[in-house]
């Protein structure tokens, strides 16, 4: 009799259902490879079997073989069409390749047959967002947290969503809808001080950047915010502070060093200006203020050269950059080169016909011209 029962335990171990189990239960403990096997092997005993092939996207999704997972998901939506787990799986996929319109069309086929899937009202909106249809995904943003209350993302995507639309006071209520769900997320915390910095609550937008911090010291947007903050609010040292706690947990952000160049050059730190001018300039060339603020500094340092070269990347980024047309201008009429000076006093005019400076400059420079003669 026990001969008989350990025969039927190793017969069950070949059903396509069993197996699919066995792979579930591999895969959920990190065992992919032998889960690819027993989804594979199901697969092989019975080749329509939906959740064989389902198993076996999910594992392919895991693993990043993307190609794979559509397969998969697309054997399991012809051996089933309203599975609607391959649908939303396989749009998900689709959006996180670009795909977006097929992305568009499995979730919202994933929808028709289950109008309550949470998850696919989300990535549905996220997918309209994609296109610039921000109404729809409001509304698909606004289904998913009706859905599950407890979705603490959607309603800080339905946050950023207005941010993005400039409906500042709708933003503010859907981030403090997700901190009510999970406070101790940093990054709503700091999406909540975005929000009330747009509205001009610099004080609550503070504490809302220094709760993000406590909660993730290493999170160096929270920090970014709030020595923009304290820069506005001319609090210098303690903006400072900040960006250089931002730079200290991440050095590759052009932001706080273009900041933290600004400051000190308003505390006639020059060296220290120029230094993170160049920081931030190495971290992304095409920034054309950086280039700008460089040249000046540099001109007023008499670093002609270099200063030249900064201006002239700023106008090749930025052509309708008045102030860098001016600038070259003067430095051309301090090395005597007239010809280029008046040109480019004049292009600064044309840009900007209210630049005085630039008026009063090329008369003078014009005289001079007319003198050396």
């Amino acid at each position: 009799m026990l001969r008989d029962y350990k025969k039927e335990k190793v017969e069950d171990l070949h059903d396509p259902e069993n197996l699919v189990e066995l792979g579930n239960i591999s895969l959920m403990n990190g065992n992919l490879e032998d889960a690819e096997k027993k989804f594979k092997e199901a697969i092989k005993r019975k080749h329509d079997y939906c959740e064989a092939h389902f198993g076996l996207a999910n594992l392919y999704s895991m693993k990043g073989y993307l190609e794979g997972a559509i397969e998969e998901y697309e054997e399991t939506i012809k051996c089933n069409d309203k599975h609607v787990n391959a649908h939303n799986n396989l749009g998900n996929i689709y959006l996180s390749i670009g795909e977006t319109d097929k992305a568009v069309k499995e979730l919202e086929n994933a929808i028709k047959i289950d109008p309550d899937h949470s998850v696919a009202h989300y990535r549905l909106g996220l997918a309209y967002l994609r296109k610039d249809r921000d109404d729809e995904a409001i509304k698909e943003f606004k289904e998913a947290a009706m859905r599950n209350p407890e979705f603490a993302e959607a309603y800080n995507t339905l946050g950023r969503t207005y941010g993005l639309l400039g409906r500042v006071d709708e933003a503010i209520e859907a981030f403090k809808k997700a901190i009510l769900l999970k406070h101790l997320n940093s990054e709503y915390h700091n999406d909540l001080g975005i929000a009330l910095t747009m509205k001009g609550d610099l004080e609550e937008a503070n504490k809302e950047f220094a709760e993000s911090i406590r909660l993730e010291p290493d999170f160096p947007d929270p920090h970014v915010g709030m020595g923009n903050n304290l820069l506005v609010m001319n609090k210098l040292n303690e903006a400072a502070f900040e960006f250089r706690e931002a730079i200290r947990v991440n050095p590759y952000i052009e932001e706080p060093h273009l900041k933290l160049a600004d400051i000190y050059e308003k505390k006639g730190l020059l060296g220290e200006a120029i230094k993170e001018y160049r920081e931030s300039i190495f971290i992304n060339p095409d920034i054309p203020e950086a280039h700008y603020k460089l040249g000046v500094i540099l001109m007023n340092t008499g670093r002609r050269e270099a200063a030249i070269s900064e201006l002239v990347d700023t106008v090749k980024l930025d052509p309708r950059n008045a102030g860098a047309y001016y600038y070259l201008g003067r430095i051309f009429d301090d090395m005597k080169l007239y010809d280029d000076a008046i040109k480019n006093f004049e292009i600064a005019i044309k840009l900007d016909p209210c630049l005085d400076e630039a008026k009063a400059a090329l008369k003078e420079t014009e005289d001079k011209k007319r003198s050396k003669k």
